[in-house]
């Protein structure tokens, strides 16, 4: 698109940091800002560029997020006219209207395509498109977007003596990680654009372009894991690969490798639709953007729960027990 966008939107939770509810009845009473937020917005802002926010706010109203985002000292950054929270407007993000509504609400309803809709949810970022915006799946690829810039999912190996330096290369630039693949951290998958798979192609890494330009734009990346294969052993051809490379699903495929079948799934579509004979409960893992994925304790962290360590393990039972008792409905209408 040759017209540059003027209004960026963002979603909240789990795009400019994470929600704090309030048990039993759910409310938002902190917002945790990401650590590169508050940077971020200022250089937008020194940029011209306007600021708005598009939120499910479940009962929550103006009142109630706006004093939860001063306290977070981020509130300042958006437009009080172009903070979209759905109690408030009685919209929310499960159509394009809220978003018809936000370019109306811009001034720039003849011409959505100048805003700009950051979110982590890939079919809310598809009902942005829908209404003529233009959509971003994390705040650190902002400005790749607005320079016109194409996204792709890749793969980027590092060199097996030069796991660290690699990763220190990695994290000032336009990437965002969403997956370390194995336990020294050498295989790192992330989003970037075009323009900065050369520039570190150029630094003797290996990059990988998975999947068509601009995927990440409309798709949740998933690794399904192929638990018939991996009983099966090398050398068996037993296993679920093969219907990704037949028909339509062909497509959905980016990568198949030793921990999984890694595929792009558009909004609407599920997981769950794929079933594989003898696969086990908690194998399928939905990658998400995660700029400290790289960050030392982070990233060990992550590489541990690959090498085998039970997702039931990280909590206690009492852990446990809390969480069973808050329900997705209001969960997801907060974020």
């Amino acid at each position: 698109m040759s017209e540059r966008a003027e209004v960026i939107f963002f979603d909240l939770g789990d795009t400019l940091g994470s929600a704090v509810l309030s048990s039993p009845a759910i409310h938002l009473v902190a917002f945790d800002v990401y650590p590169f937020v508050s940077q971020l917005l200022s250089d937008l802002q020194h940029q011209g560029l306007r600021l708005g926010i598009i939120s499910n706010t479940g009962d929550d109203g103006r009142e109630t997020v706006d004093a939860v985002l001063r306290a977070a000292s981020i509130v300042d950054c958006f437009e009080p006219g172009l903070r979209l929270y759905s109690h408030d407007i009685g919209l929310t993000k499960d159509s394009p209207r809220i978003f018809t509504k936000a370019a109306e609400l811009a001034g720039l309803a003849a011409s959505p395509q100048r805003c700009l809709f950051v979110g982590e949810d890939s079919a809310e970022r598809a009902f942005a498109l829908a209404a003529g915006m233009r959509a971003c799946p994390h705040p650190l690829l902002v400005g790749e977007v607005l320079a016109g810039e194409t996204l792709r999912y890749v793969r980027v190996t590092a060199p097996a003596a030069q796991v660290r330096t690699a990763h220190d290369l990695l994290r000032p630039h336009a990437f965002v990680p969403v997956h370390v693949a194995d336990r020294n951290g050498r295989v790192v998958y992330g989003i970037t654009s075009q323009r900065t798979a050369g520039e570190l192609a150029n630094m003797l890494l290996t990059v990988d372009l998975l999947g068509s330009p601009d995927a990440p734009n409309g798709s949740d990346l998933y690794l399904l894991r192929d638990d018939l294969a991996k009983q099966s052993g090398f050398g068996s051809s037993d296993g679920a690969a093969r219907r990704f490379f037949v028909g339509d699903e062909a497509s959905l495929l980016l990568s198949a490798t030793e921990e999984g079948l890694l595929v792009a799934l558009p909004a609407g579509r599920s997981p769950g639709q794929f079933h594989f004979n003898e696969a086990r409960h908690g194998h399928t893992l939905k990658l998400m953007p995660d700029a400290l994925l790289l960050e030392p304790a982070i990233g060990a962290r992550q590489r541990q729960f690959i090498a085998g360590l039970e997702p039931n393990k990280l909590l206690s039972d009492q852990g446990r027990e809390a969480l069973s008792g808050t329900g997705t409905d209001a969960i997801c209408g907060l974020i």
